[in-house]
């Protein structure tokens, strides 16, 4: 609102007619002040009554000028208030006494508020009509602050009518003509004005400048509500930059500001409200969202504000979303997308947006009929508004959803047209859509593809300061590090992704992330330090209820506890995380559990419990295209296989497992193959094969920095020890 007060005339302060001023002049003079004061101020009943008082009083005495002055100050009360009915008429009026008066200051104070009268309405076109003429006058009068005014005016018609470059062209000179008029509180919000139409021609940087400007001349000089406006706009824009701490900053001491001045209506606090809420749950801090949603929600409410508490509720479930508490998040949401299923509201965006989230909510609850459903009705509705954004985010989610039904190649097109629509507009989207191309590509055995998608999604990320995001490729790109032998940069990238969750307050990307982290040194032949940091990991998963990082993380501490050799702990913990699975629905992450239970029945001797597990989880694993799975779940059956005196079926499973994995560059997978063929080479009695097998399959773990070295130079010693000696 305060922008249109801005263009309108009425509020403007009276000046002395006349070297001394009779009392009738000085009354009406102190009926102008304050009824302009009451209009700036927002108190518009105050403004109104005051007008209306000193109007009567000019038609009393027959002030013809001071007539003009009020009607002009009623007619912009009434824009102020939208109530456009009552407002013309009474414009009207103004501008005929200007008129017959001769006044051109009277005049180009008319004109201009006719103008604003339709650019409150959004007739850019008619206000741009009036606003010329407004500048006509102002030209020929000549005087610096008048002409400032009109020029912005009319900028603010150009730049609504997407013609910022024209825009900028007037403001530079209004800027000129307030420098000379010696107005710091014009000068401030011109500036600012400025920087929105450079902003709006393509130059944030120059525009950032501007407003930076604005900012400090409206401090400087005490101007309190330019400096809010200001800052407010600087924080907007870093939002856009992506500089979410620093626009945390300019909020919070927009807030500060306006509650120094006491004189913001509620509104206000609860847009601050709301505001400061995205902020922090762009930088991942879900608690302090939380936390302002909350404050919104029960202003808005207070307020009986439809559009406000909507805002808020679907604040509140976002946060919830990212912390993991999925009912939360779909009861806040639900009750957010009732205000725009029946009418109450029509914000297209904030309808997609909630969709969306009810969507990947219902993917996370393994209700992928629904989740299907609400992702197909957002998708739709963000093609018929042409937002080409959402339309990718609807379906990069609908690509999420082939992947966990097994369908790869379909999730993989839908990425692919996602990132057509995005066309390197909107870096974060991107970098998020390669880790999920990267992570489908390493399911699928393209190492070389998933790595390359990583490192592209990473170097976007160097370019945008996004931490959450940040955080997802680099843990996720740490875990193919790990399959590729680069335990540096692994344990380096683990490190980095745990201090962003940490630092954000995301305790969900916390504790997923510890739990790698615990898998790492398990696989590095570190139990104990992975020990601590799956428990770490597992405590955090058990306080936020989340099912299915609680079955990964107790699998994975299973795993450890075969390495330590206590078989039965790990027995009883793989059994937990299959239950986990097998309540959720996890086909994947059960078929891992399966084949991780199998090995550890082989080491209690129980081969007749395990080898129908590992049958059941290579049916899964070649279901899904899993083939990092697949080619675990073949060697350890080939193992097992050769293990009970059954060479023959052995063989071609480890022959299997060798070409996928050579495929896939998997050298993990490289490893445990080439111990296998080993052991089938050392049975046969053929013990160069043997030997050269064993040696593969220790350098590939000497890279790995895998303990399993250590146990493939004591085969090879063996080897030499059973030598023939030569006679």
């Amino acid at each position: 609102m305060q922008k249109f007060l801005n263009q309108l005339f009425g509020g403007e302060r009276s000046r002395p007619q006349a070297p001394l001023l009779t009392p009738e002049q000085q009354a009406i003079n102190e009926l102008l002040e304050t009824a302009a004061t009451a209009l700036e101020q927002g108190y518009y009943d105050t403004a109104l009554e005051t007008y209306q008082r000193g109007l009567a009083r000019a038609r009393e005495i027959g002030d013809l000028r001071s007539e003009e002055h009020f009607l002009s100050g009623i007619g912009a009360t009434y824009v102020a208030r939208r109530d456009f009915e009552a407002a013309r008429p009474v414009l009207d009026e103004a501008y005929a006494i200007a008129k017959k008066l001769g006044d051109r200051r009277a005049i180009t104070r008319t004109l201009n508020n006719l103008g604003s009268f339709y650019a409150q309405q959004n007739e850019w076109g008619a206000s741009q009509t009036y606003h010329q003429q407004a500048l006509e006058q102002a030209r020929e009068i000549g005087e610096p602050r008048v002409l400032a005014l009109t020029l912005e005016n009319l900028a603010r018609d150009y730049l609504h009518q997407d013609n910022p470059s024209y825009a900028q062209h007037l403001l530079r000179e209004a800027v000129n003509a307030a420098q000379r008029s010696n107005q710091p509180a014009l000068l401030a919000r011109l500036l600012g004005t400025l920087a929105e139409a450079t902003l709006a021609a393509g130059d944030r940087q120059t525009g950032h400048r501007l407003l930076n400007q604005a900012v400090q001349i409206a401090q400087q000089t005490g101007q309190s509500e330019q400096h809010l406006r200001w800052l407010r706009k600087l924080a907007e824009l870093e939002i856009e930059n992506r500089n979410y701490a620093l626009a945390i900053e300019y909020y919070q001491s927009a807030e500060n500001l306006a509650l120094r001045l006491g004189n913001q209506p509620p509104e206000f606090f609860m847009n601050s409200a709301l505001d400061l809420s995205l902020a922090y749950q762009l930088t991942g801090n879900s608690a302090q969202a939380q936390e302002y949603a909350t404050r919104a929600l029960a202003q808005a409410r207070s307020a009986q504000n439809s559009e406000l508490e909507a805002n808020a509720l679907t604040r509140l479930g976002m946060a919830a979303h990212t912390t993991g508490d999925w009912v939360r998040a779909e009861n806040f949401l639900t009750e957010a997308l009732a205000f725009y299923e029946n009418g109450t509201l029509s914000n297209v965006e904030e309808r997609v947006q909630i969709l969306l989230a009810l969507g990947n909510i219902q993917a996370r609850l393994h209700n992928a009929e629904r989740a299907r459903q609400y992702t197909e009705q957002a998708l739709a509705i963000a093609r018929e508004a042409g937002d080409t954004r959402r339309e990718a985010s609807a379906l990069h989610l609908l690509g999420n959803l082939a992947l966990e039904a097994g369908d790869q190649a379909e999730a993989l097109e839908h990425w692919q047209a996602a990132l057509d629509l995005l066309g390197g507009e909107d870096p974060v989207q991107e970098a998020r859509l390669r880790c999920d191309i990267a992570n489908a590509r390493r399911e699928r055995g393209d190492f070389n593809g998933a790595l390359n998608e990583y490192e592209r999604a990473l170097l976007l990320l160097n370019s945008f300061n996004h931490p959450p995001t940040r955080g997802l490729v680099l843990s996720n790109a740490a875990t193919l590090y790990t399959d590729l032998g680069d335990v540096d940069t692994a344990k380096a990238f683990y490190d980095e992704s745990i201090e962003i969750a940490r630092n954000s307050g995301d305790l969900r990307a916390e504790s997923l992330r510890l739990g790698n982290l615990g898998w790492f040194y398990s696989l590095t032949g570190q139990p104990r330090t992975a020990i601590n940091k799956l428990e770490e990991a597992l405590k955090i998963s058990r306080s936020l209820d989340d099912t299915l990082m609680i079955a990964v993380q107790t699998n994975n501490l299973a795993r450890t506890y075969y390495q330590l050799g206590d078989f039965d702990t790990a027995r009883t913990l793989h059994k937990q995380a299959i239950a986990g699975a097998n309540a959720l629905g996890e086909k994947r992450w059960l078929a891992v559990f399966q084949s991780d239970l199998a090995v550890t029945l082989e080491a209690l001797d129980r081969h007749d419990e395990a080898e129908p597990l590992y049958l059941s989880a290579l049916e899964k694993s070649r279901e899904r295209g899993d083939l990092e799975n697949t080619v675990r779940t073949l060697t350890r059956l080939a193992s097992l296989y050769q293990r009970t005196g059954r060479a023959a079926q052995a063989r071609p499973l480890i022959a299997e497992a060798y070409k996928t994995a050579r495929h896939m560059d998997y050298k993990k997978g490289l490893a445990d193959v080439a111990a296998v063929q080993g052991d089938l080479a050392r049975e046969a009695g053929d013990l160069d094969s043997a030997q050269r097998f064993y040696t593969e399959a220790r350098r590939l773990y000497t890279i790995l920095h895998d303990p399993l070295a250590a146990r493939m130079t004591e085969r090879l010693n063996e080897l030499t020890e059973r030598a023939p000696e030569e006679p």
